[in-house]
């Protein structure tokens, strides 16, 4: 059967409620259930979680589907320009594949939870490229193979209904999201890459009117 993706991190029922449901949840074993209607459940995760026996025994009982809650974005992955800080992400991970469960990378490219050195940087447009496509290139490249699933950019869209100006819009235009497409399929041609977003069938409708332009161009990506 197909593998059928449910697009919900759930923080709550299971993981988040540990100290009150900790006995029925173990019990559950809703991975198993699952496995057996081909979807996936995911959970996102803290490195620091996985050093608790009853959250692992949780965790790995009901969810077949794993992301890093941060430790994937800017902030604490690419702290200082010229170093990269991979051991949260490389806890998770490791722990994901020991314990069969697919990998969700989180995120490549968002407004939010960027380094300092970064919101602090005056960017041409081909510095900025740089940057990103390094970061994309060595984040991805890292995790080539293990990671299958990547939210490539993360709420490219403003509530109002018109792309966000991030750094990346400001500095390199509306076409950073097809570059990081492109650099995140360069560094790693056999995974999944998403364009992340909340809001597009009630508030944020515009997402869904704006994508279909870049059809052409993803098509070649989303293969």
């Amino acid at each position: 059967m197909k593998w059928k993706f449910i697009s919900m991190l759930l923080l709550i029922v299971l993981s988040r409620l540990t100290f009150i449901f900790s006995e029925d949840a173990v019990k559950l074993q809703l991975r198993n259930y699952a496995t057996q209607k081909g979807i996936y459940i995911g959970c996102a995760v803290m490195p620091q979680h996985l050093d608790d026996p009853t959250f692992v025994n949780i965790l790995t009982n009901n969810f077949n589907y794993l992301t890093p809650e941060n430790n994937m974005k800017w902030e604490l992955i690419h702290p200082k320009k010229d170093s990269y800080d991979f051991s949260g992400a490389d806890k998770i991970v490791e722990f994901g594949l020991k314990n069969g469960m697919r990998i969700r990378g989180h995120t490549l490219v968002w407004h939010y939870q960027n380094p300092k050195w970064l919101l602090d940087s005056k960017l041409t447009r081909e510095e900025a490229m740089e940057i990103l496509k390094n970061h994309i290139m060595t984040v991805v490249g890292r995790y080539r193979g293990k990671v299958k699933d990547w939210d490539v950019v993360n709420e490219p869209m403003g509530e109002n209904g018109v792309l966000r100006l991030n750094i990346w819009y400001q500095n390199i235009g509306e076409d950073y999201i097809e570059l990081a497409l492109n650099w995140a399929k360069e560094a790693d041609p056999d995974a999944k890459l998403f364009l992340n977003d909340y809001g597009i069938v009630h508030e944020n409708q515009a997402f869904c009117i704006y994508i279909p332009y870049f059809i052409p161009t993803f098509l070649p990506i989303f293969r």
